[in-house]
């Protein structure tokens, strides 16, 4: 009789002492684990994903939701559905139906690059080698900057709205290659500001067939947050013009990154060069809200996004990375890049460059950044979700 009542007696007492024994770290991650995980978990299983993060090229982040459910009614389809808009007032709808790429328990990106797409085909839980979707995306940029100087600039509101089909497949040896195939109509509205004329006023309107293909190499060993490894992607794109304002034109872009652990992998040294180039018969071939750009969260850090646009562009970026303790990182960078071969105005004239730091809190691949850089043109403080590079 008496023994039970001992073991009762001692777990009453050693609780508490546990309880305190536990870190502030630790008593967070097992208060998550329990309360907002288990809850993501249940969501998730309804087929619903919610995330943060960028609404695609020229776009801000925010958050959004998605319906996704493979194998869609037994049909052996996969069907996502999914709804962002960012606190710019930038919005994405998205339609996809086929075999989609995914990573197990995560909805697909909805970024459109072989760099979002190559961790699914990593992870060992998917045993498709190869996808095959059709596309329908309504995206509108709300918050889109010509500058014509540091201080000045033309706001413009781009409306996009395409179908596409991709297909694509892993290959031997980490490659990932992809084609993109369908139709794209652009609109660009300029907000009428006096004494802001815009050197673009033919080119707002357009129509492309468009069709890119893209080759990648990847060989991070942890896509999300590589601490050591290589990623290059290439892409050639042809954009077909079609209707009124028929121009045609070509795209090259090479991304190639490189991550060095510094004798542990708590410090890494990531280093990036980005280059583009765009070209067409005549003038106003390859309209503005096609042309690279420079600036932001994810190139040059030091001005704001969209400060230099053009047809050609070359940057590098070179980042120390130190994991402090558990989801809180440190970073050192520097950024430099060129744009030109468009309008005078809009190119930098030379090379930019910023250098700055910043602070990074990490959560099962996710990564909220906060950045503060200083340039040639004066500093800038940002914050951002996802990796740089």
């Amino acid at each position: 009789m008496f023994k039970p009542l001992a073991v009762l007696a001692t777990a009453c007492i050693c609780t508490p002492v546990l309880a305190q024994e536990q870190s502030l770290p630790e008593r967070a991650s097992s208060w998550i684990e329990r309360n907002p995980r288990r809850l993501a978990r249940q969501i998730n299983g309804a087929g619903l994903y919610a995330s943060v993060g960028n609404l695609g090229e020229g776009a801000g982040s925010g958050p959004g939701v998605a319906y996704f459910e493979p194998d869609f009614s037994r049909t052996g389809l996969d069907l996502y559905v999914g709804r962002a808009a960012s606190f710019a007032g930038d919005s994405l709808y998205d339609l996809r139906l086929g075999r989609i790429p995914h990573e197990a328990g995560r909805a697909p990106s909805r970024r459109r690059t072989l760099d979002a797409i190559s961790p699914s085909l990593c992870d060992g839980s998917n045993a498709r080698p190869f996808f095959l979707y059709a596309e329908m995306r309504r995206h509108t940029l709300a918050n889109g900057r010509i500058y014509n100087t540091a201080a000045d600039a033309v706001p413009f509101v781009q409306q996009e709205r395409s179908f596409e089909l991709v297909a694509g497949r892993a290959l031997p040896h980490d490659f990932v290659a992809s084609v993109r195939t369908g139709w794209i109509e652009t609109q660009a509205t300029f907000e009428a500001r006096p004494g802001n004329a815009s050197p673009f006023d033919n080119v707002r309107d357009r129509s492309f067939f468009a069709t890119t293909a893209s080759l990648a190499y990847d060989r991070r060993d942890q896509p999300r947050d590589p601490r050591r490894g290589a990623f290059v992607e290439a892409s050639l794109a042809r954009y077909q013009g079609v209707g009124r304002n028929a121009a045609s034109f070509d795209r090259f872009s090479l991304d190639a990154r490189r991550y060095v652990p510094l004798g542990t992998e708590r410090h890494v040294l990531a280093l990036r060069g980005l280059v583009g180039l765009a070209s067409g018969r005549g003038d106003g071939a390859v309209p503005f809200f096609m042309q690279y750009t420079l600036g932001g969260s994810r190139t040059l850090r030091g001005v704001p996004q969209y400060r230099f646009r053009g047809p050609r562009t070359a940057a590098a970026s070179a980042e120390y990375r130190f994991e402090v303790k558990g989801p809180l990182e440190l970073a050192a960078f520097g950024d430099a890049g060129r744009v030109w071969g468009g309008a005078a105005e809009t190119g930098t004239h030379g090379l930019a460059y910023d250098y700055g730091v910043g602070l990074r809190i990490k959560a099962k691949g996710n990564v909220l950044r906060l950045d503060a850089a200083r340039g040639s043109e004066g500093s800038r403080i940002g914050i951002a979700f996802g990796v740089t590079f």
